[in-house]
């Protein structure tokens, strides 16, 4: 869209005692800024990028010389050929708490109250300030942020920001600090070449013993130059199409939304766009916040006539420069007529939200972008590019490695499942990453057995493979440290079979219960498998003796064996005969793919896989169907996806004769997930303490069978009230969903304002507005709440959470 911020996490031994790294911010290989940093935002500014394809990456250098980088990210970068020459890029400067500009003092104060995105910030618990050296060589005209987070008594805490130069002291700006880490704006100020500091106070101690103290908690300053004066070069207008709807297209129908895709470029940084219907601005307002991507509207229906109207984004620049403002051109569509029959099939953004509730993580408005990509790269496009993408995208790459550096722990029980809630919150690949979860389901083991370590190195493998054929998924299981610890392979050796997992692998990961084996079968199948075990070895960096941490992996050891008995060993009326220890490996290889091979693991398979994705218990025409295709591509598991999403079954409807779509449960995780992708707040911890209070949580199922897909495993009270307590969790979260400045507003709330919030909400939530009874509940819900304007949205966005279709898919 224009200007672009980028963040990153870094990890490094002993953060109190060591400081932080010195982060580079590379574009197009070439270094343009840099930070002493934890946790880096940067901001990259037009002027800093070419036309077309530009490369992103952090450079980190931790003293006295350790390196780390992040991968190389791309983005496109598309003004009009038209435009003039971008100005010279900003100066953006941003000074950590932790950066050795501070005064040393500073160092007293530093403390990990409200979690600050830095680990640290200075606490004042009194009057008291923090001066910040500046470089001599920067000067410019600056806008000054701070990123400060305030308690609040009889009002919130004030930050002084004042400039020494020249032997003069003079205030840029009061800031009333709220509850949030910001960056919160502090004025304009001019800085000459010399010597010069900045100074930051906390001006208005107070504290009552009976009510609370009033605090200011400081983490950084941001300096920004400012844009040209408009007697200068102004920026070009920005530049505004819609991708999606078509021109002339029908939208809505019975569902009562649609959505507006629309691409926006502006020379600089883009405040915010809105949309326009007939013409007229309509309240939805969305805030750019320098990220990249279309920008995708709601686009709610209800109340609008029938027939044809009008569309059109208005884009504006966050300063007001001449030409600050520019709309697209409009676009004519249809408003179908809800009283109408239905059409015999959904229409495309309805299709888009089924896609995105089954295959991904929730309706994605914002966030990775992907309704947007549906709608304008069209479904068979999109899905076969997301079943397609490897591990090592660079995009799921930096959201793996932002899980890992929060939660880096692989020896942990607590850390491994989080890591694995975080990057499915993070992940632009949302239908890789849902299936990866499936899989895992599938070939459950118990982390409270597996431990911490063996479980990391079984989800690595799962992640590294993603929508795999179905016989490297079995393979990647049968060799998994923690499978071989969970179902006690690691003991099994010649004359001591393990029948347990062998009837495992039979029962619950191919063949299923009536799969046509029998013990005999199983008998043989454990006697293949002797000698497969789990080995232990150190890291090959840490310390010595009792430091060296543990890696597990998978070991074959001929020695321990079993034989085939004379003449030769059966499975499923296969001969396995006698061969030479070091072919044995082999031998069981091949008994494991003959058993995906088998028709009974087709449809076992793709039972379950019916069962998850689409209907519980599964239609038998679509576990025909799919079982065929997985037999006809050997196992092929982005085949057997991409039938079942081109599936009749898949899009059936609910009875009644409508195009809405057929619903069901949202299992407690995929509820947590896609509250979190849906509402931008990534809260891993919370999620995990959820699902733990649920009694699902991740990898933590005793029994070898996966959670059940069947949605009365999901629905007890216990599960009902917490997620209701989930919601509740996600008040403000859910309230952004509205955009701010309409939620502020001093204006009382009109029956008509009551229904736009609550089918605003609904839409952006589930993709679709509320049912008659539930629209009903909500409106009346929110029409008698108390408070202001947004105190009541913000009540009404956790109801709308805990009604029943914020819990369907």
């Amino acid at each position: 869209t224009g200007d672009l911020e980028v963040q990153a996490v870094c990890r490094w031994e002993d953060p109190k005692n060591r400081p932080p790294p010195t982060v580079k911010l590379l574009v197009n290989g070439k270094v343009i800024s840099e930070q002493r940093a934890g946790s880096p935002r940067f901001s990259i500014d037009t002027g800093a990028l070419k036309p077309g394809s530009n490369t992103i990456q952090f450079v980190a250098t931790l003293d006295p010389g350790t390196v780390a980088s992040t991968p190389v990210q791309t983005v496109t970068w598309n003004p009009p050929a038209t435009w003039p020459a971008p100005p010279k890029p900003r100066t953006i400067r941003r000074f950590t708490i932790l950066d050795s500009r501070w005064d040393p003092a500073i160092l007293a104060l530093l403390k990990d109250e409200h979690r600050p995105p830095e680990g640290r910030a200075a606490a004042f618990y009194s009057n008291g300030q923090a001066t910040l050296t500046l470089p001599e060589e920067l000067a410019g005209s600056f806008d000054v942020s701070i990123e400060a987070f305030g308690t609040a008594l009889d009002g919130p805490p004030i930050a002084a920001v004042s400039l020494v130069a020249d032997g003069q002291t003079v205030q840029v700006a009061e800031v009333k600090v709220p509850g949030g880490w910001g960056p919160h704006a502090a004025g304009s100020t001019d800085l000459k070449p010399g010597p010069k500091q900045l100074l930051v106070a906390f001006t208005n101690d107070l504290y009552d013993p009976q009510r609370g103290d009033r605090n200011l908690w400081l983490q950084s300053v941001i300096l920004r130059e400012r844009r040209a004066t408009p007697d200068q070069t102004p920026p070009a207008p920005p530049r505004v199409a819609i991708l999606y709807p078509a021109d002339g297209q029908t939208v809505g129908g019975a569902g009562l939304a649609d959505a507006v895709v629309a691409s926006v470029c502006v020379q600089g940084a883009l405040d915010s766009a809105e949309l326009l219907i007939d013409g007229k601005p309509t309240a939805l307002r969305l805030m750019a916040d320098r990220r990249p991507g279309p920008l995708v509207f709601p686009l709610l229906l209800r109340g609008l006539a029938p027939g044809g109207h009008t569309i059109a984004v208005r884009a504006l620049y966050a300063a007001t420069p001449p030409n600050n403002a520019a709309a697209s051109q409009p676009r004519t569509v249809t408003v179908a007529d809800p009283a109408s029959p239905a059409p015999p099939q959904p229409g495309a953004y309805e299709r888009a939200v089924r896609l995105l509730d089954r295959l991904g993580l929730g309706p994605e408005w914002g966030g990775s972008g992907e309704l947007a990509a549906i709608l304008t790269q069209g479904e068979q496009a999109w899905l076969a590019d997301r079943l397609a993408r490897p591990l090592d995208d660079p995009g799921d790459l930096a959201a793996l490695g932002m899980a890992y550096q929060r939660f880096g722990n692989p020896r942990s029980e607590y850390d491994v499942p989080r890591l694995a809630i975080h990057h499915a919150m993070l992940t632009p690949n949302p239908v890789r990453a849902h299936f990866v979860l499936w899989a895992e389901n599938h070939f459950s083991t118990w982390i409270r057995k597996t431990e911490g370590q063996r479980k990391f190195e079984e989800h690595a493998a799962f992640t590294r493979l993603g929508v795999a054929p179905f016989a490297d998924l079995l393979l990647a299981s049968a060799t998994s440290p923690a499978m071989l610890r969970y179902l006690d392979q690691d003991n099994s050796f010649a004359r001591r079979l393990n029948e347990n997992y062998a009837r495992e692998i039979m029962e619950l990961h191919t063949l299923g219960v009536a799969g046509g084996y029998s013990q005999t079968d199983v008998t043989s199948l454990a006697a293949l498998l002797t000698g497969w075990m789990a080995n232990a070895q150190g890291d090959g960096h840490s310390g010595g003796p009792g430091n060296s941490a543990t890696v597990y992996g998978f070991a074959y050891d001929p020695r321990l064996n079993q034989p085939a008995p004379t003449p030769s060993t059966r499975i499923l009326g296969m001969e396995f005969g006698s061969t030479a220890p070091e072919d044995r490996y082999d031998r069981a290889i091949t008994a494991l793919e003959m058993l995906c091979a088998h028709p009974s693991a087709a449809h076992f398979v793709c039972r379950k896989l019916a069962e998850h994705y689409v209907a519980s218990p599964a239609p038998d025409a679509l576990v025909d169907d799919l079982a065929l295709v997985f037999q006809q591509t050997n196992g092929d598991m982005r085949a057997v996806m991409t039938a079942m999403a081109a599936h009749r079954d898949f899009w059936a409807p609910a009875p009644g004769g409508s195009t809405a779509p057929a619903l069901r449960l949202t299992p407690p995780l995929y509820y947590a997930l896609r509250l979190a992708r849906t509402t931008g707040r990534d809260d891993p911890n919370g999620a995990g303490d959820f699902l733990q209070r649920s009694g699902q949580g991740l990898f933590d199922r005793p029994t070898p069978d996966g959670y059940p897909e069947a949605d009365v495993a999901s629905m007890d009270s216990n599960a009902l009230l917490q997620r209701w307590r989930l919601a509740q969790d996600f008040e403000g979260a859910l309230a952004d969903l509205v955009p701010p400045q309409w939620r502020g507003s001093k204006d009382p709330l009109t029956n008509a304002d009551v229904q736009w919030a609550t089918d605003l909400i609904a839409v952006r939530l589930t993709g679709r507005v509320l049912s008659a009874q539930s629209n009903e509940a909500a409106t009346s819900f929110a029409a008698a709440a108390k408070g202001t304007r947004d105190e009541k949205i913000r009540a009404l966005g956790v109801f709308i959470a805990q009604l029943p279709e914020a819990s369907l898919r």
